[in-house]
């Protein structure tokens, strides 16, 4: 069965996102690692923005501070260190971080990581010399809730490009491509702009504006013609993925001396109506104390959902953000659900939806019998196509997952 991208949700209607950073300041922050790291810090001490709190090691990232204010606890139980920063007002302004000691281009990829480690930032370790062959920026998001990454690509184009091409260096690649949508073009304008115009290194390339294009093997067989089994990751064939978020935090950490402490979290609030809102948050805030800055309230009944438009899971309100949370969904009061005598109609749609090219009607019909294993439901990659158009409300990510031996998102 052909493994390339096919089938999924188009977002015609997408635009590039109008919206404005607004700053979250919460009251305190959160930070959890293992036990045996080691903690700068004592109670009591006053810290301020961007100073170390948990050292680097060969393998894990230094946690960096992303308010100013005084270190309320730290807890050393259940194989788990916890720092609680509590927010109070500093004249000191942010600490900067000075510039390496060598040029960007004379660094070697091992001291990058190493210094990437420094100010907040773990890179995969680099596969061996040579085995690199493409870095795929992607400055648009695989997803339409996901707008950090276009709105960075606009509005800061160098410093996604900038980190684009350390990054390249620090995975030994010399060719890089930037997957940008049809209904995106913007984004494809702003970074284009920025490119030299006899730039070898990097170009731009349109691809079919539908949902998970993005998926890292979905995307390189879209770019690159060539077959990857959903449950390989590319990186180990030489394919880099690499989002504009992280892109811009890598150029900042090296040239400008910021430290990573803060993530790009598009807020939208479907129960309400609102437009969506883009937020610049510190690492370790709670997704209550996300809502209550911008003036939003749950009720007893009400959850949130982390993720995107189609691949959404729910969150616990004192649930952290960290660079994988790229967007907060506050779903309608009113969501429809499937009922337990629900049956399928027969409609397709899951299967036209499908980027896979799977069957889900047939996997569902079949979920309870060994003929489900002649329509492969190992290639589910998980991303909920088939139950956001499914008529009838189905429960088909959720059963398909559970046969592949998965969890459901």
């Amino acid at each position: 069965m052909a493994k390339t991208f096919a089938g999924g949700l188009p977002w015609s209607k997408r635009r590039p996102p109008a919206l404005q950073s607004e700053t979250v300041s919460p009251p305190s922050i959160t930070v959890t690692v293992s036990h045996d790291r080691d903690c700068l810090v004592a109670e009591g001490d006053t810290v301020r923005r961007g100073e170390l709190l948990i050292a680097e090691t060969e393998a894990e990232a230094a946690i960096r501070c992303g308010i100013s204010g005084r270190v309320a606890s730290i807890d050393r139980s259940d194989n788990r260190l916890s720092l609680t920063i509590t927010a109070e007002a500093s004249e000191e302004e942010a600490l900067c971080l000075p510039p390496p000691a060598e040029t960007l281009s004379a660094l070697s990829p091992e001291a990058i990581g190493a210094l990437l480690r420094e100010r907040g930032i773990a890179l995969p370790t680099p596969a061996a010399e040579g085995s690199a062959k493409l870095l795929i920026l992607d400055a648009a998001g695989d997803d339409p809730m996901k707008e950090g990454r276009a709105h960075l690509s606009l509005t800061d184009p160098d410093a996604v490009l900038g980190g684009a091409r350390i990054l390249m260096k620090y995975f030994g690649t010399r060719r890089g491509v930037i997957p940008v949508p049809e209904t995106l073009l913007e984004v494809a304008e702003a970074l284009e702009g920025r490119l030299p115009r006899n730039e070898k290194m990097l170009h731009i390339q349109q691809i079919k504006d539908k949902y998970p294009a993005a998926e890292p093997h979905l995307l390189v067989s879209a770019l690159c013609r060539l077959e990857i089994h959903p449950l390989r990751d590319p990186a180990s064939l030489g394919y880099h993925t690499v989002s504009a978020t992280l892109c811009a935090a890598v150029y900042r950490a090296l040239v400008a001396g910021i430290p990573y402490t803060d993530a790009y979290v598009t807020l939208v609030n479907e129960r309400d109506g609102e437009a969506p809102r883009l937020l610049t948050v510190p690492f370790g805030t709670r997704l209550t104390d996300v809502l209550q800055a911008v003036g939003l309230t749950l009720g007893e009944e009400e959850t949130l959902l982390v993720g995107g438009a189609v691949l959404r899971s729910p969150a616990a309100k004192d649930t952290v953000i960290g660079p994988d949370r790229e967007a907060v969904l506050i779903p309608k009061r009113q969501k429809k659900a499937a009922k337990a005598h629900a049956n399928c109609i027969g409609c397709a749609a899951c299967n036209a939806a499908c980027p896979m090219n799977l069957l889900p009607s047939q996997l569902y019909a079949y979920r309870s019998s060994r003929l489900a294993r002649r329509f492969s439901p190992e290639n589910c990659i998980g991303c909920g196509c088939c139950e956001a158009v499914c008529p009838a409300g189905l429960p088909l990510t959720e059963t398909i997952l559970t046969m592949k031996g998965g969890t459901a998102p």
